[in-house]
């Protein structure tokens, strides 16, 4: 049982919920639905059921005398609210009925489960989950965190009652239009703790650090037609010198969409490759060997407690920067929760390279000269750096430079575009590589041998690592960060960032501007080799187009020099 702390209410400060009751006769109801609209933050159809359905919260405040004016405010209009006592805990309301169930020792068995859900709906949607779960009692903590308080004796476990409220609630989030993205933690009382705060603390930590049965944590090997050396004899073997090979129609779909763009071959007919060399079958016959080191690496990988991943700090900005109801405060204490952060965004934003006139003191200040964007992009990119501490100094380095470069290309590809999800496709690159740190935890040995024989036959290194374990660090990656919960939009980028897998859709593109910005980072710091073998494929050129408009290689190339102008000093 965990251990009581030693004031339960420390960090309790008293506050007020103004809640709607219900509404006059003689209620002016089109002006309560417009306020509805506004204060829930739903559609107008959707406000004015919810008129018909109170109580609902409608906001809370420390300041009494400040809800007193909203609430005589609405009475003019025929709203019937009331002011109720509850209490402040971080950056949640707690309902006066809730703490009231500690204050009695010994505090009966319950289950509470907190639902976590972004970006936030409102209050207004809050409310139609409760409705919808009738059979638990539901408090809104705010605009985006539910917290469910149910009887302790639920036949299938808490773990499976929770299981099916994600199911029940799945389709309700997808009527509403948006992705919304749904991560819960429950705890058990008294086993968790017998004061309130207990119960608070633990479902946060459990909300930051996903239970094992919501990680996908296994490795799907995937049947790569070809892989590694066979793909530069592909590529250099005249189109008559090829001979006949049963091939399915899905794996010369899917060598045409991997094929590099402007090889030499860029102009293939899909006819020719009904004719593949005949050494394509010693592929095949090595399936054996290349299976049994993917078993090993998809075991160690499974095993491990835990994986490296990012300090919850930077998770948090992460979300609080993306969730439009979130208040800067919110954002500046979360991000002075790590001093040491702090400190290095401060020297960022006062470098040349934003040339203020005057000193930024404080994290508030900096919110304010950057935006939340900016400063989520900054502290996502300074604390991704732990990441790579495990590896040999040269190596870490390296890969977290060019991580970071890729991300502030994706960045400056985003805003020069008009891309709609900015912030997605910055994540996405930064992290795009991280696969290989788990890679080269496992076998650096075998991948340094996997990158001087790329070096010397002029080929890509993640067709080596396919070619050698069945899986390339993409893949890898992308099974990391599901362990991490992170949206599958961004794995999905990681994942396809060197092409799909066999049978699976895409690239989107998300994952095609991440590729793009991995092959100018290595433009950008003159590494031609490299950037030779992380040319766009001809499905990933294809998918860039209707953004970036009509281009070729060499066009794609010509924005280096402008994208030179705009990129931050390295850190």
């Amino acid at each position: 049982m965990q251990q009581p702390l030693a004031d339960p209410t420390a960090a309790l400060t008293p506050a007020f919920c103004l809640t709607y009751r219900g509404v006059a006769d003689d209620a002016d109801k089109p002006r309560l639905i417009g306020l509805f609209t506004k204060l829930l933050r739903l559609p107008p159809p959707e406000a004015e059921k919810a008129l018909g359905s109170p109580p609902i919260l409608l906001t809370s405040d420390t300041d009494r005398d400040k809800l007193r004016r909203h609430q005589l405010g609405l009475a003019k209009i025929g709203c019937i609210s009331s002011i109720d006592e509850a209490w402040k805990y971080q950056r949640w309301s707690i309902p006066a009925v809730l703490k009231a169930r500690f204050e009695h020792q010994p505090v009966r068995p319950r289950v509470y489960a907190l639902l976590q859900i972004q970006p936030s709906p409102g209050f207004g949607r809050l409310h139609a989950i409760s409705a919808r779960l009738q059979d638990i009692e539901c408090h809104a903590l705010n605009h985006g965190d539910l917290l469910l308080d149910s009887s302790a004796d639920h036949p299938e476990g808490a773990g499976n009652w929770l299981r099916r409220v994600r199911k029940a609630l799945a389709p309700l989030l997808r009527d509403w239009g948006r992705e919304y993205q749904l991560q819960s933690s429950f705890a058990l009382i008294p086993q968790d703790g017998e004061h309130l705060e207990d119960l608070l603390e633990t479902l946060q930590r459990r909300l930051n650090q996903p239970a094992e049965s919501q990680r996908d944590t296994k490795l799907q090997q995937p049947a790569w037609p070809i892989a590694g050396a066979r793909w530069r004899l592909l590529l250099k073997m005249p189109h008559n010198a090829m001979a006949q090979a049963n091939l399915g129609e899905s794996e010369r779909a899917w060598l045409e969409a991997n094929w590099p763009a402007g090889s030499g071959c860029s102009d293939f007919d899909a006819a020719e490759l009904r004719r593949v060399p005949g050494w394509l079958s010693e592929f095949t016959e090595r399936a054996g060997e290349r299976q049994k080191r993917g078993a090993q690496l998809e075991q160690r990988f499974s095993s491990l407690d835990r994986l490296p991943s990012l300090p919850t700090v930077a998770m948090k900005i992460h979300r609080l920067a993306q969730d439009e109801n979130s208040s800067p405060e919110a954002l500046t204490e979360t991000v002075e929760q790590d001093p040491s952060l702090s400190t290095r965004l401060l020297a960022i934003v006062n470098s040349a390279y934003f040339g203020l006139r005057s000193r930024v003191d404080t994290i508030a200040h900096a919110l304010v000269i950057l935006g939340r964007e900016e400063l989520s992009h900054l502290a996502l990119l300074v604390s991704s750096e732990t990441l790579f501490r495990g590896l040999s100094r040269d190596t870490g380095q390296a890969l977290w430079r060019h991580s970071a470069r890729t991300a502030e290309l994706a960045r400056l590809l985003a805003r020069n575009h008009g891309h709609p999800h900015p912030a997605t496709l910055y994540t996405a690159a930064l992290l795009h590589d991280v696969g290989k740190i788990f890679m080269l935890s496992f076998a650096e040995q075998e991948l340094d041998q996997i990158v001087d024989k790329a070096r010397r036959y002029d080929l890509p290194s993640y067709e080596l690592e396919r070619e050698h374990f069945g899986h390339d660090h993409a893949t890898l990656g992308a099974a990391m960060l599901r362990r991490w919960d992170l949206p599958e939009s961004i794995c999905r980028c990681v994942e396809q960032h060197h092409g799909v897998a066999p049978g699976a859709d895409g690239p989107d593109l998300d994952a095609a501007l991440v590729a793009l910005a991995d092959h100018l980072a290595h433009r950008v710091d003159d590494d031609e080799i490299w950037a030779d073998q992380t040319r766009l494929r001809r499905s990933q050129f294809l998918a860039v187009k209707p953004l970036l408009g009509t281009q070729d290689l060499d066009t794609l190339d010509l924005m280096i020099e402008d994208l030179r102008e705009q990129l931050r000093p390295a850190l």
